[in-house]
This record gives structure tokens, sequence and C-alpha cells, in this order.
């Protein structure tokens, strides 16, 4: 069975809240403009504009035009671990944070070229080593997106404060992504980068307009109604995956951020 799939879409399902990726995309503006929030940090996309989306990471879509419309290549988190194994992580973590390419002639002969490319290959069921072609392609966009943006820096990201504070953003994320599970407290994720309490909430203020609390508990949220809605875990096991105290407490916790318990929540939203 492929990991990967190409396919066009308004991206519909992003828009009323942050929804956490199951898996990896590389999505290809065909038509229209829309605003999009990739982990609290936001983005302009446009016609013939690139933006790469890594597995785990939080999707919301801001003020989409009515012609909005995209070009989808989806791909499992186990490809991407595959795809990176010769790869540097620093090529990573750059491209988390200029992950959006605009320019015309990249778009054109790079982006276009290998969606062509992989449709034939995934649309024609007589080939049998598709996910190894796709695996070949991931690895010579990441490198090659890589290559372009740090040798064309450009105006990516809406930068909001100093680079110091833009550093430990990210930083915090990145904690935040591996560690979600393990703790929903700000102390924790302050300790970690050696700062105090106050100045993250004053850092991810600035970044989100929101406090630090509710940064973790919304991204902890998002986790937990992927998790609902994919896996066939049982509410007791996915409070103690996620090291709430008892089941009472992650029900009362998942109905205070959503309104409904995790049980209606699957109910309703069950894959």
């Amino acid at each position: 069975m492929n990991q990967a799939k190409i396919y066009s879409t308004s991206l519909t399902e992003y828009i009323d809240s942050p929804t956490i990726t199951s898996g990896g995309a590389i999505i290809l503006c065909r038509d229209g403009h829309a605003r999009m929030q990739v982990n609290f940090n936001h983005w302009d996309l446009s016609k013939g504009e690139v933006i790469t989306i890594f597995p785990g990471e939080g999707l919301q879509l801001h003020d989409a035009t009515s012609d909005f419309c995209v070009d989808v290549l989806g791909y499992s988190n186990s490809m991407l671990r595959e795809a990176s194994l010769q790869l540097e992580h620093a090529v990573y973590s750059f491209l988390r944070t200029d992950r959006k390419c605009s320019d015309p002639e990249v778009v054109k002969n790079v982006v276009e070229s290998m969606f062509t490319y992989i449709s034939f290959y995934l649309s024609n069921p007589v080939y049998e080593e598709t996910d190894h072609i796709v695996l070949l392609m991931l690895k010579s966009f990441f490198l090659g997106i890589y290559e372009h943006i740090r040798n064309n820096p450009q105006e990516q990201m809406e930068e909001i404060g100093s680079q110091r504070t833009n550093e430990l953003f990210n930083a915090f994320m990145a904690i935040l992504e591996k560690d979600y599970k393990h703790s929903r407290d700000v102390n924790y994720y302050a300790s970690k980068l050696c700062i105090t309490r106050k100045y993250l909430g004053i850092i991810i203020s600035r970044k989100t307009g929101i406090t630090a609390k509710h940064v973790i508990d919304e991204y902890v949220i998002m986790q937990l109604k992927l998790n609902l809605r994919t896996s066939h875990a049982s509410i007791k096991q996915i409070a103690a995956e996620y090291n709430f105290s008892d089941a009472s407490f992650f029900i009362r916790y998942f109905r205070h951020a959503t309104g409904s318990t995790p049980a209606e929540f699957r109910r309703l939203h069950k894959v």
C-alpha cells in the first residue's frame, strides 16, 4: 500500500480549529489565497507558492478566498523517517522555520515537475517501487528547498520580536512536540530552556498573543483529538499515555477545553 498520495483540495477541514496533521505534506497553491497557521506561526500562501508541513504539526486555515485550491503531496510519518536517515537534522530544523518557497522558477521546474513525476507512478499500479521512488524524491526536495532558501534569504514568516525571541519560541515548540505527553506544566518547559516561567510567558505572548499555558493545552488537545479519532486505545489507556493522574481528570480536562467528553468526541469524529 502506497505511503504517499497526491490530491487537490481546498483544505476546508482545517478552517474551524487547529488540527494536528497525522502525516506530512508538501502543499502547492494552485489558486486563491489563504493565511495558514502552523504551530502558532502564520504564513500567507498565494497562487504559485509552496509550503512544507511535517507530521505532527498543528495546522489551521484563516481568511481563505472562495477560489483557494491546493495540490497536496501527502506522505506518512514513517516515510519521513526513512527519507531523513541520511540528512542532517539541521535541514529539518531550518525548514520548520523557513518552510515556504515563492520563487516561480523553483516552483515550476522543481515542485510542479515533482508532482507530475510522482503522480505518474502513483496512478499506474504496474509499478511496485512507488514508495521508494517517493522517498528519493522527498529527500531530493528537502535538500533542494533547503539549499534554495538558505542561499536566497527573503521575508518568509511573519516575524514578531527579536531573533532571540524567535529562537526561543522555536526551541519551545520543538520541546513541546517531543514532551507534550509528559508534561503540561509551563515550569517544565521553562526549565528545559533554562529561562524563567515569566520570561517564557513573555516570549509566547509576543509570538502568539496568548499565554504559554494556553499554547501547551491547545497543542495537547490537538494531539488528543487526533488520538481519539485514529486509535483504538481506551479512555483509561489514553489518560495513562498522556500522564493524567486518572481517567476522570483526563475527561474533565478534555471537556473543559472542547465542551464534550473524550467518548462523545470519538463517537462523532472516529475515522
